[in-house]
């Protein structure tokens, strides 16, 4: 798979992603669960642990709020936050089962 990055600054050479690995990933605060994620493994830029894309969000029919830094699911109306922006102490999804496809 061929990908060009936002945050490349500059780079206009796409990344080629040769690896995927499934995952099912939890948000703990919200309860949100989302199975057998395919996951495309490559290199991230900037201070991002990983990027979900349109295909994942619209999949799960997520919807982005960028001043609130969350995304809402419209299935069932949970709200996951940035888990930098959150009180609580930092809990980043977790990724429950790994497998190499």
């Amino acid at each position: 798979m061929r990908i060009s990055l936002a945050l490349q600054e500059g780079k206009s050479t796409p990344l080629v992603l040769h690896q995927s690995t499934t995952a099912d990933l939890v948000d703990p605060l919200s309860g949100l669960r989302f199975s057998d994620v395919t996951l495309n493994v490559g290199p991230v830029v900037g201070s991002h642990q990983m990027i979900l894309g349109i295909p994942f969000l619209s999949t799960f029919s997520l919807s982005v709020s960028i001043p609130s830094h969350s995304l809402r699911c419209d299935k069932s109306d949970r709200t996951i936050q940035d888990f930098r922006k959150c009180n609580k102490p930092p809990l980043s999804p977790l990724v429950r089962r790994l497998k190499t496809v």
